[in-house]
C-alpha cells in the first residue's frame, strides 16, 4: 500500500512548536529585564544605650573596709605553781569573773605543813641568835675576871721568885706558879678569841635567819598560790581542769582575758599605711565602726604593728574597742569600716564604673574613651551602698562617666544614653 505526503502541511507543523518556545523564552527575558531592582542594603554600626554620671571632682573622706579578728594584749594562761590535786573549780567556759575572784582551788595541806616547817626552822634559827647574844655578853664579864686573875698569877709568880731568891721557896714552887700563869694566858686568850669571834657568828647566824625567812615566806607564797584567782576583771576562755586531777608545775589551769583591752587587728592596705601613720603622728583621730555576728561595735585606730609579715600587703593597724566590748569574744571575725583623712580632687562613682582595678570609659563625641585612674578608697552611705574615690590626670571636670558595665568595652566604641 503507499502513503503519500502532503508537502504543504508538513513545514507548518515543524514551524509552529519552534515558534511557541520562541515566545516563551522571549517572554521570560522580558519580564527577566523588566524586574525592578531593590537599593543595596548598607551596613550600620550598633550603638550601645549606657547610663552616664558627670565627674565632679570634690574633697572627701574616704572609708576603707577592711577584715580583723578580735584579740587582747591581756589574755593570761594561768598555771600551777606547785604539784597538787584540784580541790575545786568555781568557774566554767565563757562566764564573766571579777578582779580577785577564786577560780581554781589546789589541795593545800602540802603547802600548810611546808609553811609549819619553814616556820619551825625559822624559830630555831631566832633562838640560837638570842643564845649568841647572851653568850657574847657571858664571855665580855668573863674577859675581865680572866684579866684580873692573870694579873694575880703574874704577881704571885714575882712573889714566888723573890722568895727562891732568898731560899725561902723551892723550884717548885716557882715553877707550879709559872704554870698558873701560862694556864691563865691561854684561858684570857681563848675567851678574847670567843669575844672576837662573836660578829662573824652573829653574821653567820643573821644569814641563816634571812634564808629561813626567804624559805619561810617562799612557802606562804605557794600556799598562796593553792587559790588560784582572776588577775583582773575579765571572761574565762577556757578551764582545763576538773576536781580530782593532779598538776604538775607549769600545768595550764584556766585561760582568761580582759575584757577592757580587747582590740582589733586588720590588716591595712600598703597604700594606706603611710597616711594613717601620719595621722597618727599627728594625733588625729581615726574612728570607724565594724560588725560582729550582727552587733555594731565603734572603734579608733590606737598603733601599727610593729613587722611586716613576708608575703603580707600591708601592714597590720589595731584598733581599740571603744563601744560595744561587753559582746566580743576572743578571736571574732570582725567586719570594720575606717574614716580616713579627706582626699581633694576625687571623683565618687559607682563600682560598675570600674574596669578591673584602675581604669573607667567616658564618653566623648558619642565614642567610649579609656582613661586611667587611681582607686583613692571608697564611700559608704547611711543605707550601706559603696562607691569607688578615684583620681586621674585624664579625667576632666564635667566628664561623661560611663557607669554602665559592657562586657565587650573597648575604645571607639559607639554608645548613647536613653535620654538621645
Amino acid at each position: 500500500m503507499a502513503i503519500n505526503f502532503d508537502k504543504r502541511k508538513l513545514p507548518r507543523k515543524i514551524l509552529l512548536p519552534i515558534v511557541l518556545l520562541a515566545l516563551g523564552v522571549g517572554g521570560v527575558v522580558l519580564l527577566v529585564a523588566s524586574k525592578s531592582k531593590p537599593a543595596p542594603v548598607q551596613a550600620q554600626e550598633q550603638s550601645w544605650v549606657v547610663a552616664v554620671q558627670s565627674a565632679l571632682p570634690q574633697a572627701v573622706a574616704p572609708t576603707l573596709a577592711l577584715f580583723g579578728r578580735v584579740e587582747s594584749p591581756r589574755a593570761a594562761k594561768l598555771t600551777a605553781a606547785l604539784s597538787a590535786d584540784v580541790r575545786a573549780v568555781p568557774v566554767r567556759e565563757g562566764l564573766t569573773v571579777q578582779s580577785g575572784q577564786l577560780l581554781v582551788q589546789l589541795d593545800d595541806r602540802e603547802a600548810r605543813l611546808a609553811v609549819a616547817r619553814r616556820r619551825a626552822e625559822l624559830a630555831q634559827i631566832e633562838a640560837l641568835v638570842d643564845s649568841e647574844i647572851q653568850r657574847h655578853e657571858s664571855d665580855l664579864a668573863a674577859l675581865a675576871h680572866e684579866r684580873t686573875l692573870l694579873d694575880l698569877n703574874e704577881k704571885a709568880l714575882l712573889r714566888a721568885r723573890d722568895l727562891r731568891t732568898k731560899n725561902l721557896a723551892s723550884q717548885a714552887a716557882v715553877e707550879e706558879a709559872q704554870q698558873a700563869v701560862e694556864r691563865q694566858f691561854l684561858a684570857l686568850q681563848t675567851r678574847s678569841l670567843a669575844v672576837n669571834d662573836h660578829p662573824a657568828r652573829q653574821a653567820e647566824l643573821q644569814a641563816r635567819r634571812a634564808r629561813a625567812q626567804a624559805e619561810l615566806e617562799l612557802a606562804r607564797l605557794d600556799l598562796s598560790r593553792t587559790r588560784v584567782s582572776a588577775p583582773y576583771a575579765g571572761r574565762v576562755a577556757r578551764v582545763a581542769v576538773a576536781p580530782g586531777d593532779r598538776v604538775t608545775v607549769g600545768a595550764v589551769l584556766v585561760e582568761m582575758y580582759d575584757t577592757q583591752a580587747l582590740e582589733v587587728r586588720a590588716q591595712i592596705p600598703a597604700a594606706h599605711v603611710a597616711t594613717l601613720q601620719r595621722t597618727l603622728d599627728e594625733q588625729v583621730l581615726v574612728s570607724g565602726s565594724g560588725r560582729v555576728e550582727g552587733a555594731t561595735i565603734a572603734l579608733t585606730l590606737d598603733r601599727l604593728g610593729g613587722q611586716v609579715g613576708i608575703g603580707s600587703g600591708g601592714m597590720d593597724g589595731l584598733f581599740g574597742v571603744v563601744e560595744g566590748a561587753a559582746g566580743l569574744a576572743l578571736g571574732a571575725f570582725v567586719d570594720l569600716v575606717i574614716q580616713l583623712p579627706p582626699v581633694a580632687d576625687v571623683v565618687a562613682l559607682p563600682y560598675a564604673a570600674l574596669y578591673g582595678v584602675d581604669r573607667i570609659y567616658v564618653m566623648r563625641e558619642g565614642r567610649m574613651r579609656g582613661v586611667q585612674v587611681t582607686v583613692m578608697g571608697e564611700q559608704r552611705s547611711a543605707d550601706g551602698s559603696a562607691r569607688a574615690l578615684v583620681q586621674g590626670a585624664e579625667l576632666q571636670a564635667g566628664d561623661a562617666v560611663i557607669i554602665t558595665q559592657l562586657p565587650n568595652a573597648v575604645d571607639g566604641l559607639k554608645v548613647t544614653t536613653p535620654e538621645s
